[in-house]
């Protein structure tokens, strides 16, 4: 619903059209909250709608006929001004 955020259009006529938000805590994990139908995680459990969970990633969510799978991109390191010069 807030729709500064960037937004990924599904379609699947079994979601809602604001069917889930999803987010990464600071710690690297994955911020779910259902706002539609009930989604369905990989151990069989389901995310009931209004309620929030956090997961770790890698992970994937089942909603209607989508399967949203959820990976975790690496950070590149830092640079400390520690390249080689020749």
């Amino acid at each position: 619903p807030e729709r500064e955020l960037p937004r990924v259009i599904i379609e699947d006529r079994y979601t809602s059209r604001d069917q889930l938000r999803v987010e990464e805590s600071p710690n690297g994990d994955v911020i779910v909250c259902n706002l539609g139908s009930p989604i369905t995680l990989a151990d069989g459990s389901q995310i009931p709608t209004g309620e929030t969970r956090t997961l770790v990633a890698p992970t994937q969510v089942t909603f209607g006929y989508t399967t949203l799978q959820i990976g975790v991109i690496p950070k590149e390191p830092e640079d400390h001004g520690t390249a080689l010069h020749t």
